[in-house]
């Protein structure tokens, strides 16, 4: 080792520790930082950006676009339009954990476009999404024991000619009755997509109630990107006390409690509300005649049925026909407006001498309830037949009808 070396060792050594002494720290290389803005998109018509401070003194965006718009900047934080800057400082007690302002893209930019900037040097690309404008109406009223489970259907409906992905769907209740809905009262959410101009029924389930017996608001809203809309009533849960004695029997929300294996129709009990859905139907049924204008969303199981205007009619039909899978005796489960129904699934056969004549379901509707083909049924059928050119929602004919009267006078 030549003398120069050495010296140049004993140099960097002797320098280190007048550092040290001079109370200079040593630290390690900085891990990666997370992305220092929390959102992905920013609305064509303008939302809000959250910037992650992790507890700094400062922070600093820059390099905004000259003709984007800027508002609406939290925690005292300077804009300088010019140098399209903001600074955000706090040399006290640091920073809050996040600041946030509003950007809203130049006119010129389009769907599918990115706005690009820096945050403390850091590169940020936010891709321009659409407009942000919901609808949501909501179930009015809800039923709970404390300590069990209620869903609460909310009803929401993307306006805008674009789709829009991740938008959160939130249910708040005003636990301790201030009337004010905050964050720490959101009770259940889930992330939804949504397609240009659709609606569609969701169940929001709140799960293990523990509130004291009473009546408590709800409402639901959807968000994405700082824009929120919320519904445009609020609905009331009603909590009732655990007992071991069975509940007073309660009008049910659908007026059977049996499905023939051959399709039967469901009659709901609508109470004249403006909408009312049902959920969770099964993937291995098949649903005809929806009544009334309802629509029935196959891949996620759902009816709905709406009237804004006069309200729904008392009663709403589906004609439901379980797959081939159920046997005389199985269970089949779906829910109608929150509410958990179960029917038992019946084989309810066609006589030999009309099979082929008359489907199940025909049969079945006009059997009816107390399953006898008699003359009041025949009577019912045809007069229904004559009206709306269908029996209980189920789809029949001239020749279905003479060959079950045929039938019927013979035997």
């Amino acid at each position: 080792m030549s003398r120069l070396t050495i010296n140049s060792i004993v140099l960097s050594v002797v320098l280190t520790l007048s550092l040290v002494a001079a109370g200079v720290t040593f630290v390690a290389p900085a891990a990666a930082q997370e992305d220092p803005v929390q959102e992905d998109d920013v609305s064509v018509d303008g939302s809000t950006v959250t910037i992650t401070t992790s507890g700094a003194n400062s922070i600093s965006v820059s390099n905004l676009p000259s003709n984007a718009t800027v508002s609406n900047i939290s925690d005292g934080g300077s804009y300088d339009d010019e140098e399209g800057s903001i600074l955000y400082a706090d040399f006290g007690s640091g920073l809050p954990d996040t600041v946030s302002f509003r950007l809203t893209p130049p006119e010129s930019a389009a769907v599918g476009d990115t706005v690009q900037f820096t945050v403390d040097g850091e590169p940020v690309s936010l891709n321009v999404v659409g407009t942000f404008d919901f609808d949501i109406e909501l179930q009015k009223d809800a039923t709970v024991t404390a300590g069990d489970n209620t869903t609460i259907t909310a009803y929401p409906s993307n306006n805008a000619e674009n789709s829009v992905s991740d938008a959160l769907l939130e249910l708040t209740v005003d636990t301790n009755g201030d009337g004010e809905f905050t964050e720490g009262e959101v009770v259940t959410s889930q992330t939804l997509d949504f397609a240009p101009n659709e609606s569609r029924a969701s169940g929001l389930t709140y799960t293990n109630v523990e509130l004291a017996v009473g009546d408590y608001e709800y409402q639901a809203q959807i968000s994405k990107n700082g824009q929120t809309t919320t519904s445009y009533t609020t609905g009331t849960l009603t909590v009732s006390e655990a007992s071991d004695q069975p509940p007073e029997e309660t009008p049910s929300v659908i007026e059977e409690n049996t499905v023939a294996a051959g399709g039967s129709t469901i009659t709901i009990n609508t109470e004249g509300v403006n909408s009312i859905s049902v959920s969770d139907l099964p993937t291995d049924v098949s649903i005809s005649a929806v009544s009334d204008g309802g629509v029935y969303n196959a891949d996620e199981g759902s009816i709905l049925y709406t009237d804004f205007g006069n309200g729904l009619p008392e009663t709403v039909t589906f004609t439901l026909t379980p797959g081939d899978s159920y046997a005389d005796g199985d269970t089949l489960d779906f829910t109608v407006g929150g509410t958990s129904v179960t029917l038992q699934v019946t084989e309810t056969s066609v006589p030999e001498d009309i099979k082929g004549d008359v489907t199940a379901a025909q049969y079945n509707a006009v059997v009816g309830d107390n399953g006898e083909l008699n003359a009041p049924n025949l009577s019912s059928a045809i007069n229904s037949w004559a009206t709306t050119g269908s029996v209980n929602g189920a789809e029949i004919g001239a020749p279905e009808l003479s060959a079950l009267i045929n039938y019927w006078a013979n035997n």
